[in-house]
């Protein structure tokens, strides 16, 4: 399981991730530079301190750990995916990372049928909730509503 072009345009695409040569702290209040990386390929976390980088290096992050992430569900998921399937799941994998994505039913739905398209749009709309950093409390994220529209309609998209 590989991530393809497709999945680092969706990822870095402006009504995504898009692209900060600047660190700025993410809705959840998490340091982020570039598309999205809270850490570096090398371990280190993002700072709001950390100096700019380029568009190159960001896409560079991207790619380190999307592949990295491929690697990290190809076991969890049983069933064969075709490439935007993978594209799809890999970049809402980045978003809520491999740990929630691993105990979600949402992955058991994938691996139950990957073309129930239903069911899967079902879960997969289910991830549109975000902590208000200065309430502490769950809310509708319009950016992971918008998110969620584009990752399914490339996950039910045919090859």
């Amino acid at each position: 399981m590989k991530p393809s072009k497709t999945c680092f345009e969706l990822i870095s695409n402006d009504n995504i991730e898009g692209f900060s040569a600047l660190p700025y702290p993410d809705d959840g209040g998490v340091a982020t530079i570039g598309c999205g990386t809270t850490i570096y390929p090398n371990g280190v976390r993002v700072t709001l301190r950390d100096k700019p980088i380029t568009k190159e290096q960001a896409m560079a992050y991207l790619e380190y750990h999307c592949t990295q992430d491929a690697k990290l569900i190809e076991s969890l998921i049983k069933v064969p995916l075709n490439q935007n399937q993978i594209d799809a799941t890999l970049c809402f994998v980045y978003n809520f990372g491999v740990p929630k994505f691993k105990s979600s039913t949402l992955l058991k739905v994938i691996n139950q049928n990957p073309n129930d398209f239903d069911k899967i749009e079902a879960q997969w709309r289910r991830w549109i909730y975000d902590l208000n950093i200065k309430t502490g409390e769950k809310e509708i994220k319009k950016g992971l509503v918008k998110r969620r529209v584009a990752e399914f309609l490339l996950y039910k998209r045919p090859v």
